[in-house]
């Protein structure tokens, strides 16, 4: 078993810098086709349920570099190798459904 190396918190600045810029595109690709497949899954279910178009809508985001790098302060600035052993919410992604009310008359 191999020991584990500490990182400063410049180090740990630096390698989440280095991710980003190596992993961008990758990141937008990744959460351009999560999208893609909860688009495809909310058309089913619309379909299948006989409700409106605009019953159910999809927001996204991907974490920016300040963003990440504010919440591994809050955290303590905490060991990684890669940036995503500690940050597991890079990419976020929402389901709105609108409630529809059936009331019987």
């Amino acid at each position: 078993m191999s020991a584990r190396l500490i990182f400063s918190q410049e180090e740990l600045r630096e390698k989440t810098l280095a991710f980003f810029l190596a992993n961008a595109n990758a990141i937008e690709m990744y959460k351009k086709k999560i999208v893609e497949q909860m688009q495809i899954l909310t058309r089913n279910y619309l379909v299948e349920n006989n409700l409106p178009a605009g019953f159910i809508s999809i927001l996204s985001r991907t974490k920016t570099l300040k963003s990440t790098l504010k919440k591994l302060e809050c955290r303590g600035w905490p060991q990684f190798d890669q940036l995503p052993e500690a940050i597991e919410d890079l990419i976020g992604t929402r389901i709105i459904c609108w409630y529809l009310d059936v009331t019987i008359v």
